[in-house]
């Protein structure tokens, strides 16, 4: 079945789901109850068809960290609920304010307690992920960092620290954390307005600069880089993603190489 007539059935059966019993009599509430308990039973089945089905006539644009869009991606976003940007640094900035929620003295340390601090956090965030296990990770005493207050800039030395747990998390799960954070996101997404729509585009930013794999959850991939002429509005940037997605070729198949 193709996606148009995967998607009817999905609709028909989210309407039969949504009936509403209250206020019904006895015989009636029960003969709808079995409507209803049906349905649910098909979404089950159907819900992960639609969305495997709109993910690969979607596409994902990766903006490198070295330029700023933020304008135009959230203008665009705004204008159509079928775009939405995916920030990578949302989740590393929730990891770091809960390893560091109780920083009184302004300086951020990397130390025992911090690493078994962000393992408890690590562990707690595999539902939002969607990850039945996360590894530990670990430090050596002589890799343990003290980023302190320079001259009262506590913007840098934040940033600095930022940098260190992003390189710490990098060197534990190489991307896989970016992957499963990023996959998640774009299912929940999916999840909210598939049935309003039949193909969404993810702007994916602050990446740390390594993509390497994340370009494998929707049909279509797109970079965008300093090397490109950077838009200098929403329009330029819907243009610029266009131009590049005309260019992209499909892989051929087994059967075209043969």
């Amino acid at each position: 079945m193709n996606l148009n007539d995967v998607k009817s059935e999905y609709i028909k059966y989210l309407k039969l789901s949504r009936i509403e019993l209250d206020g019904l009599d006895a015989r009636t509430k029960f003969t709808q109850e079995g409507l209803v308990n049906s349905a649910k039973q098909k979404l089950v089945t159907l819900k992960p068809q639609v969305m495997g089905l709109i993910l690969s006539e979607s596409t994902t644009v990766f903006i490198s960290d070295e330029i700023d869009l933020s304008n135009q991606v959230s203008a665009i976003a705004l204008k159509n609920g079928n775009i939405t940007v995916i920030d990578y640094m949302k989740l590393e900035n929730d990891i770091f304010n809960v390893i560091f929620s109780n920083n009184k003295n302004g300086n951020y340390a990397f130390n025992a307690e911090t690493v078994n601090r962000l393992n408890h956090s690590l562990f707690d965030l595999r539902n939002v992920i969607g990850a039945s296990f996360i590894p530990s990770v670990r430090m050596a005493a002589n890799e343990y960092r003290v980023f302190k207050r320079t001259d009262g800039d506590l913007v840098q030395e934040r940033k600095d620290a930022m940098s260190f747990l992003r390189e710490l998390l990098q060197k534990t799960f190489s991307n896989d954390l970016k992957s499963l954070y990023i996959a998640k996101t774009m299912n929940d997404f999916t999840d909210k307005h598939m049935a309003d729509y039949d193909k969404m585009v993810f702007f994916v930013i602050n990446t740390g600069g390594d993509t390497k794999g994340l370009d494998q959850i929707t049909g279509k991939t797109v970079f965008i880089n300093n090397t490109d002429d950077i838009p200098e509005d929403s329009a330029g940037l819907q243009k610029l993603v266009s131009s590049k997605l005309k260019k992209t070729k499909k892989p051929l198949t087994q059967t075209e190489t043969e």
